[in-house]
């Protein structure tokens, strides 16, 4: 007999079981398709905003402001709350074929995608104030940055000209002074890539990742891995969630992937205090 997802696509009952599978999906089909269930409800309550500038003379964060604008390119479930830690994964654009910027804004815990952000081509300094706005906006969310080519810049840019400080960090250890020393972001690769995408593989295993965006399910369910071991979407199509997503996850419990959050919260975090009205 053929598996039951091909037999679905082959006699769907709903315009879901039709979805095209390749057998190679880096994440269950079956399990994204019982989430996107759950969160289809809330696909009405998603707001557009903008972040940006309205006075630099005043700095960081005061002469800037996240708010609601129907042309604006943020797309919000939920706005910040009081109490609640939140984290920010920043998939950074390398120029290749139809890359693209995104931003995941996750709650911590549990593991809520709450707003997304996706953009082309970008100066990595306008990037950095966009998402040093939405994470100061965030309660001043611990940020992971993918700092593969423009993301180093773009993690520069929010230390020094945005001042904003919790970023997350590696632990790493120079070979060549022998002394332990910090690198800002997450450098994806071959060998760092299997480990971000496995720990969402594992939160959705585990019924623990909450998507609650259409076009990240839609990125989740089109990514792949090929035969060669590499795990991209299709050829022509983004990934840009699905890398912020994997990226927000790591921030969520850096201490399990050699890292850090470079400094603390200045804000108060409880997370005792959640209530949700969107699980």
């Amino acid at each position: 007999f053929a598996p039951r997802d091909v037999r679905k696509q082959e006699f769907p009952c709903t315009l879901e079981e039709s979805f095209l599978t390749t057998r190679r999906q880096a994440f269950p089909i079956e399990l994204l398709l019982r989430e996107e269930t759950l969160a289809r409800p809330f696909f009405s309550n998603i707001e557009m905003y903008v972040a940006r500038a309205m006075d630099r003379d005043k700095g960081w964060p005061a002469g800037y402001e996240v708010a609601r604008d129907a042309y604006g390119s943020v797309e919000v479930l939920d706005v910040p709350r009081a109490g609640v830690d939140y984290v920010i994964g920043v998939d950074t654009e390398e120029g290749k074929n139809s890359d693209k910027t995104g931003l995941a804004i996750c709650i911590r815990e549990p593991f809520v995608q709450v707003a997304r952000w996706a953009g082309g081509s970008i100066d990595p300094s306008l990037l950095g104030e966009i998402v040093s706005a939405l994470g100061w906006w965030y309660n001043e969310a611990l940020v992971n940055v993918e700092s593969n080519g423009s993301g180093i810049a773009c993690i520069g840019w929010m230390r020094r000209a945005c001042g904003y400080r919790r970023l997350f960090r590696m632990k790493r250890y120079d070979q060549a002074t022998m002394t332990l020393g910090y690198q800002y972001g997450w450098r994806t690769g071959p060998d760092t890539k299997p480990i971000m995408v496995g720990e969402v593989q594992r939160l959705l295993r585990e019924g623990r990742l909450h998507v609650r965006f259409p076009e990240t399910f839609r990125q989740l369910k089109r990514y792949q891995k090929l035969p060669s071991g590499r795990m991209e979407a299709p050829s022509g199509d983004w990934d840009d969630d699905v890398s912020a997503i994997c990226l927000a996850a790591v921030a969520r419990s850096p201490e399990d992937f050699r890292g850090e959050a470079e400094e603390a919260p200045t804000r108060e975090i409880n997370p005792d205090t959640l209530s949700l009205d969107y699980m």
